[in-house]
């Protein structure tokens, strides 16, 4: 059967998600104590990147349970959601369930409500000296898998809190795009309102950016205030400041405190130059209390290293391509070294032209992704198209200056998953790689295969891929994997793999239910760099007695990173490696001390 299809046989579509088949599931909702939880708001939501709202269309569903508390929503196959369920209570209160994880279309689901609670109020102190520079935007981010942004532009010194699933989530804080703070700290939404949230303030100060030889000027340099979140898929903001005179100075406003010298180690900070290495973050910021931007002197001087660039043309057929896209690549980090500073996405647009600036380290790839709806088609094909497409690869050693690529080329590699004995695997992740001459590095993720077994992504022809599949009972992988008009679907047969039982028992004693133990996997010796590549990171719920299995896969590292809570995160440390030294059982105690 020809599953491989050209980009120049889909077809175009205007609402490319509401063509799509989908399928039901059919839950209940219930409260605390097992009782049906009638009249409760079901939400059911997927996004092309899970733990990024800013790239493509999510899907949401909506339903409200009836007087059994039953519900029925209708899914995408082949794709995760996370669901959750919200009543408003009147008088300011809500009920909110705790979020479920990674819901398939056709697969049973339960939703528990916890307690009942006040809408929170949130109170900011310092926010007047921020509103005058500029709008400022609140955002409130959940802690689930699928990541929940809701937002307001903060007119007044409160918000009150929509209502959230689960017990936690993140506040994020923008002026004008830059962000306040380095990460969202975390908000109880259980809490009463509590003291104001003091701000840092707005201070002024004076940054000089000098060529390689520590003395050259370097004039039109874009300067941005960054956020890290490696734990939770990446998700940065990256808010321009200003852009360097001819004597390649700005004065910026940065966040800082207001009463003492600011001293942050791994600042999250980015420049970008014309030849020069793009910057996404300085070993060590120091800006005394006593500065005067006014001055002559840099409160931070920043030597960039040197960078190539290049012009990436994407067309579509004959038509420029205009659209966002996402680059991924490492950014450096200027202090003694000018060392890697991990891989970093950033979001950006083509101009009318199709065109876009790439700026990189040397031998460092920059992978380029794109949305399938922002080329218009969709597949033919029945098999669950992912909503992200690979456009391509720019290799650490290209060396010419303008780099074309037509995204007709593009290729829907399709996959099937099985277990050993050729039964097909629903619900199966997916992980897309690519060999950039640096190792093994992650292009897509976020895949998961209908009830078939199958998915299909968009990839260029051209460039050699290995493909990742997992469940919690199996792995396999596949290298070289070259799409292919009229080729067979590519088959991953799971190779099965034992697993490690565990608990997780809170500080009051008891079980803890609805938890993440996550825990991050690493390549430990020849073969194993794919499979590590493309989990990165195990997240395997607990169950209503607090119980969990974490999958055991021959070869890697593991390193315990800790439990999530609706409420909290407990950091964790322990390693060990499969075959060697693992445990038998994992009984992680929230009471003891670690």
């Amino acid at each position: 059967m020809r599953h491989a299809a050209c980009l120049s046989v889909l077809v175009l579509a205007s609402a490319a998600l509401a063509q799509q088949r989908r399928e039901p599931v059919r839950g209940s909702a219930v409260l605390a104590d097992g009782s049906p939880w009638a009249g409760a708001t079901v939400h059911a939501l997927t996004r092309p990147l899970p733990a990024d709202e800013r790239l493509g269309t999510a899907d949401e569903q909506v339903a409200t349970s009836d007087s059994k508390g039953r519900f029925t929503v209708n899914l995408l196959p082949g794709r995760h959601y996370t669901a959750w369920a919200i009543e408003d209570l009147g008088e300011a209160r809500y009920r909110a369930s705790f979020a479920a994880e990674r819901v398939l279309a056709g697969r049973p689901l339960e939703l528990v409500a916890d307690e009942p609670r006040a809408r929170l109020l949130l109170k900011f102190a310092g926010l007047d000296a921020w509103r005058a520079r500029g709008e400022v935007v609140a955002h409130l981010i959940s802690r689930t898998g699928q990541r929940i942004v809701l937002g307001t532009t903060l007119q007044t010194d409160e918000w009150l809190l929509p209502p959230m699933p689960g017990r936690g989530a993140e506040l994020e804080l923008l002026c004008d795009g830059a962000p306040l703070w380095q990460w969202p700290p975390s908000v109880d939404l259980t809490a009463a309102a509590g003291e104001p949230w003091v701000l840092p303030s707005p201070r002024a100060v004076r940054i000089r950016v000098v060529g390689g030889d520590g003395k050259t000027p370097v004039g039109n340099a874009a300067l941005a205030l960054r956020t890290i979140d490696p734990a939770k898929g990446m998700r940065e903001i990256e808010g321009p400041l200003a852009r360097t005179d001819a004597n390649g100075e700005a004065v910026v406003t940065l966040s800082l405190p207001a009463k003492r010298d600011f001293d942050w180690v791994n600042y999250a900070f980015g420049v970008h130059a014309p030849g020069f290495a793009p910057v996404a973050n300085i070993e060590r910021v120091r800006v005394p209390l006593a500065h005067d931007a006014a001055g002559k002197a840099a409160a931070i001087s920043l030597q960039l290293p040197p960078g190539v660039d290049h012009a990436l043309v994407l067309t579509a057929g004959e038509r420029p391509f205009v659209g966002p896209v996402l680059l991924g690549s490492a950014g450096a980090s200027l202090g003694g070294s000018f060392a890697t500073h991990g891989d970093h996405q950033r979001h950006e647009a083509t101009d009318r032209d199709g065109r876009l600036a790439l700026q990189r380290q040397f031998d460092e790839p920059v992978l380029v992704l794109g949305m399938v709806e922002s080329l218009g088609v969709v597949a033919t094909s029945p098999v669950p198209l992912h909503a992200v497409a690979m456009f391509g690869c720019v290799a650490g050693n290209e060396a010419r200056a303008q780099i074309t690529w037509d995204l007709a080329r593009l290729h829907a590699l399709v996959l099937t998953v099985t277990d050993a004995a050729g039964t097909p695997i629903d619900g199966a992740s997916i992980a897309v790689l690519v060999d950039s001459g640096r190792g093994i590095k992650r292009a897509l993720s976020g895949l998961a295969t209908d009830r078939s077994g199958r998915a299909a992504v968009l990839v260029p022809p051209d460039v050699p891929l290995s493909v990742v599949a997992w469940t919690g009972d199996g792995f396999a992988v596949a290298s070289d994997v070259r799409p292919a008009a009229g080729a067979e679907p590519t088959c991953l047969r799971l190779q099965a793999a034992p697993a490690l039982p565990g608990t997780v028992v809170g500080k009051d004693g008891r079980p803890v239910r609805f938890a993440e133990v996550q825990c991050y996997a690493f390549a430990h010796g020849a073969g194993t760099q794919c499979l590590a590549a493309a989990i990165q990171m195990f997240e395997v719920p607990t169950d209503r007695d607090g119980a969990f299995h974490l999958p055991l896969f021959p070869g890697l590292q593991y390193s315990l990173r800790g439990v999530v809570l609706p409420d909290d995160e407990h950091y964790l440390t322990r390693t060990w490696t499969v075959g060697v030294d693992e445990p038998e059982q994992l009984e992680i105690d929230l009471g003891k001390a670690r």
